[in-house]
């Protein structure tokens, strides 16, 4: 979809959440979203996951997944 041209207009996060180990973080949390057109924005709620590496000095994010959460 991303490549179809939709874009993120908004991300809020919540409820972080960060375990660390030697090289590496992990964070979870939930994302607020507001995404598509402004003239025709879709909202829904997320649960990611990040993955972030201590490569030479430099935290770089390796893995990204997300899961919208269901409407109530």
């Amino acid at each position: 979809s991303v490549r179809g041209g939709r874009k993120n207009q908004r991300m809020d996060f919540e409820q972080l959440w960060t375990r660390s180990y030697p090289g590496v973080v992990l964070v979870n949390g939930l994302n607020h979203m507001v995404v598509g057109t402004v003239d025709k924005p879709v909202q829904f709620d997320s649960n990611f996951t990040a993955v972030l590496v201590d490569l030479d000095g430099q935290w770089r994010l390796v893995a990204y997944h997300s899961t919208k959460v269901p409407e109530a």
